[in-house]
């Protein structure tokens, strides 16, 4: 008990919330994938299908040192993200890729969500609940797939612009309200307000015979 107390002491609060990310990830993937996937290349479920096959035979390659075009049938990015794995886990080459892109693709939303006016346990229990329950959702996240790093790199593009947003949006409005519901309190155009300066007693109206016609002399 004291060992734990230490232990949250020492580990700054921004690493909890990804631990717990993690320990319900680590559990979906023993729902999805069973203990035999993890183990045996042969017991998952997707080592026949033809995208998986191809990402596992383009690292291969990689690790070779092969760059013949028939070896490679996608980008070459996700492969070379599992390429270490390859000795390390084989039946499992891409679980910490996706694992470390569901974690990214969490601190954009995050983000996102902190411009929303969502705590950061708000954020995490959202997350989960979008991602991991259901099976049909957390295996997307768990298979192999190119598009996981994509949605990573979607998710920490998003995040960008919402810190960006927070840090130059500059409209007075309450601040219980979120900032992207926040709109302008005129409309884009021509002001309709009276001119106010110093220099507005000069200003004098001209009679005018039609839109952009001044009246001239004979």
């Amino acid at each position: 008990m004291a060992g734990w107390r230490q232990l949250r002491a020492a580990a700054p609060a921004a690493v909890w919330p990804y631990a717990a990310l993690t320990v319900v990830y680590l559990l979906s993937v023993l729902r999805v994938v069973g203990w035999a996937g993890l183990t045996d290349p042969a017991a998952l479920y997707w080592h026949d299908w033809q995208d998986q096959s191809l990402y596992v035979r383009s690292a291969t390659a990689l690790a070779t040192g092969d760059l013949a075009p028939s070896q490679h049938y996608y980008p070459l990015l996700y492969p070379l993200l599992g390429l270490p794995f390859l000795q390390l886990w084989p039946s499992q080459p891409f679980f910490f890729v996706n694992l470390a892109c569901y974690l990214l693709a969490f601190g954009g939303f995050r983000s996102v969500a902190r411009s929303f006016g969502v705590p950061l346990w708000g954020a995490v229990l959202l997350f989960a609940a979008t991602t991991l329950p259901q099976f049909d959702i957390a295996k997307v996240w768990i298979e192999p797939w190119t598009s996981t790093p994509a949605a990573a790199l979607l998710w920490l593009a998003l995040g960008a612009m919402a810190r960006l947003w927070d840090q130059t949006s500059s409209f007075d409005a309450p601040l219980s309200l979120p900032r992207p519901f926040l709109l302008p309190r005129r409309r884009p155009g021509p002001s309709r307000e009276p001119v106010i300066g110093s220099d507005s007693a000069s200003l004098r109206s001209t009679p005018q015979l039609g839109p952009g016609l001044r009246r001239g002399k004979r």
